[in-house]
């Protein structure tokens, strides 16, 4: 698998450095932002996104204002919703919106590793 641009958005500070340390040390260049206005107006524009660790933590619809607007943004990233138990899109309006995964606070970085190694894989499938 290739080393991939990951992006990781969430206002815990901890998860930030904890994902970024993990995923670093797994070979992919990582970038991590408190919160999606820092994501667009801080990520390089040279460093297009593979995947988005993205927590939107509000209404549901706020969440897919989000996910539009990160699309927007890095329209080939695969993004997977980090989330608390709630503010859930359902099955049908992740679909629709393109979420990749879901995965919910707490979660183990093994999680984390399986989630970018199939995007990984996917990835190579696809081109």
């Amino acid at each position: 698998m290739n080393n991939l641009v990951i992006v990781a958005v969430d206002e815990n500070t901890v998860i930030l450095k904890v994902l970024n340390d993990f995923l670093t040390q797994l070979g992919h260049q990582v970038y991590s932002y408190p919160g999606f206005e820092d994501l667009k107006s801080k990520h390089p524009s040279t460093k297009p996104a593979d995947i988005i660790f993205i927590c939107p933590d509000l209404s549901d619809q706020h969440t897919r204002e989000v996910i539009t607007q990160t699309h927007k943004l890095h329209p080939r990233a695969d993004i997977v919703i980090i989330r608390n138990s709630h503010g859930l899109l359902s099955f049908n309006d992740a679909m629709a919106n393109r979420v990749f995964a879901y995965l919910s606070k707490p979660f183990k970085l093994g999680e984390v590793e399986l989630m970018v190694t199939r995007i990984g894989e996917k990835r190579q499938y696809m081109n």
